[in-house]
Order: C-alpha cells, then structure tokens, then sequence
C-alpha cells in the first residue's frame, strides 16, 4: 500500500477524474480484494465473484465523477457494500434470464438483507485491515520472530514453540507482545487513514 496517500478521501477524489488512470488504478488496487471478499461470503464461486467485482468497479467508475463525500450521509464503504450487493443480485437476475441455474445462490441471497450484507462488509473491513497492518509491519521482524508469533497465535503450546526454535519461553511471550502492540498501533494508523 502507497502509504503516501493523505486519506481514502483525496483518493477518491483523484479516482474519480476520468484522465487520472494512475489513482484509478490506486483505487482499484486498493478495494479489490475486500470486494472479492464480500462477494465470497454471500456464497458465490471464485468465477462469479470476478465478474461481479468487475461489474462493481464498473458502477464505481461511473458514479465517482460525480461523486461527492459526505461523512454526513455515511461512510463511502456503505455506498460501496450496497453497490456490492446490487451487482451481485443483477448477476444473479441476468444469469436467471439467460437460463442459467444459480438457485443455491437465489437462496441465499434472497435472505440476505442489507443490515446482513452490511455485518459481513464490517467483519471483511476488519479482517482486511489487520491483514494489511501485518503485511505493514511484517518486514520489521525476523522470519523467527514471525514463525514463534504465527505458531502461537495459531494455537500451539508455548513450550512446544520454544523447544522446537531452541528460544525461552519468555522470548516468544515477550515477543508476542510487542508484536500485538505493534499490529494495534498500525490498526488505528489505518483505520484513521482509511476509514471513510
């Protein structure tokens, strides 16, 4: 991530002038992958879900010329998940017209509401962004470090982890911390940067 970008805010603005290929392409590089992610958890395939990404940014596009931001109204990522939802359900009506079989996904989707797709969107929001805090903060620690935080956190024993990488006990504890401190701090660094 470019971390040279003032807010989300001023990105969309930049995104939304047409000639600006450079910050549309920040833009996309940057929601991407969350939009994927929203898409997967209303249950729709890998194949699917690409095209109905495509078909969000497409809407995007078109709407961030004349898109004005205001924190009053809600959050761009509100705007974004009910675009989202939209275009998975216009997906699933032209896959409908066109004959084919998408009823696992019509369930599905029929009972997801709003308020549903917008509890998903804040958990992948979450998720999304403690992921990209750990690849922020990654480089700063030696693959050991890395490899005793990863095995904890992933459930193993403590003393299992610290046999096996021939540290104390002590070591991992102390090093977890600082790592979670560390993650912390980069969360809130996001969450203010990018939280609109």
């Amino acid at each position: 991530m470019d971390t040279s970008w003032d807010t989300r805010e001023t990105l969309l603005k930049r995104a939304g002038n047409p000639e600006d290929e450079i910050s549309w392409k920040e833009f996309v590089s940057f929601y991407e992958k969350y939009i994927y992610q929203l898409i997967r958890r209303m249950n729709f395939s890998h194949h699917d879900t690409e095209e109905v990404v495509q078909d969000v940014f497409v809407k995007v596009w078109r709407k961030l010329a004349d898109f004005s931001y205001d924190r009053s109204k809600g959050r761009f990522r509100g705007w974004l998940c009910v675009t989202t939802k939209n275009s998975a359900l216009d997906f699933l009506r032209k896959a409908k017209c066109r004959g084919q079989s998408r009823e696992l996904y019509e369930s599905d989707m029929v009972e997801l509401s709003v308020p549903d797709v917008e509890v998903i969107a804040e958990r992948e929001w979450k998720l999304y962004l403690s992921n990209q805090a750990w690849n922020n903060i990654r480089s700063d620690y030696t693959q050991k470090t890395i490899d005793m935080f990863m095995r904890v956190t992933h459930g193993e024993p403590v003393a299992e982890v610290a046999k096996d990488l021939e540290v104390t006990e002590n070591t991992i504890y102390n090093a977890k911390c600082r790592i979670v401190k560390r993650l912390q701090q980069e969360i809130s660094k996001l969450e203010e940067l990018m939280d609109i």
